[in-house]
């Protein structure tokens, strides 16, 4: 959100002390397949809000932005 519309972030962003972060293994694979209602059981947060930064947001989004886009060729190529 920082690296995309940093107005609409407060500053007093709040802590979430139990956030560990999300688990690095399960971003190694340009894809993966998940259980029908595994995202409907997380409470939607990864990390804490006040570890936010706008630098690595952009960082991510671009990282993103390009496995996104790379995984959506392989498969456009696997298909044909």
């Amino acid at each position: 959100m920082m690296a995309l519309w940093p107005d609409l972030v407060r500053d007093a962003r709040p802590h979430r002390a139990e956030a560990d972060g999300a688990d690095p293994r399960a971003l190694s694979q340009s894809c993966r397949v998940e259980s029908h209602g595994f995202w409907q059981s997380l409470d939607g947060y990864t990390d804490s809000h006040d570890r936010a930064d706008a630098g690595r947001g952009k960082a991510y989004l671009a990282a993103a932005v390009r496995l996104v886009a790379r995984s959506l060729l392989e498969f456009y190529r696997a298909a044909g």
